[in-house]
């Protein structure tokens, strides 16, 4: 069992280091289209993000002025 997984690890990192060799080799183009399409979509994220806080606000608002018609309505029945 404990030949089988240390094998296994050692493929494993024998995978990982022929990976970045190849990833290094080519100048890490690879990594830098990468950290492009992440800086893309963070910026997506971020407009989706904002929407949501305004929409949040507006629904905010719309609940407390619901509840202060409904105390002044409230009130005014109670002063009848």
């Amino acid at each position: 069992m404990f030949r089988f997984l240390r094998r296994l690890l050692c493929l494993v990192a024998i995978i990982l280091a022929a990976f970045l060799a190849i990833s290094l080799r080519s100048g890490g183009e690879k990594f830098r289209w990468f950290g492009q399409k992440v800086e893309v979509e963070s910026v997506k994220v971020g407009r989706k993000a904002d929407n949501v806080k305004y929409v949040a606000g507006k629904i905010e608002n719309g609940a407390r002025n619901t509840i202060r018609t409904a105390k002044g309505i409230v009130n005014g029945i109670r002063k009848k």
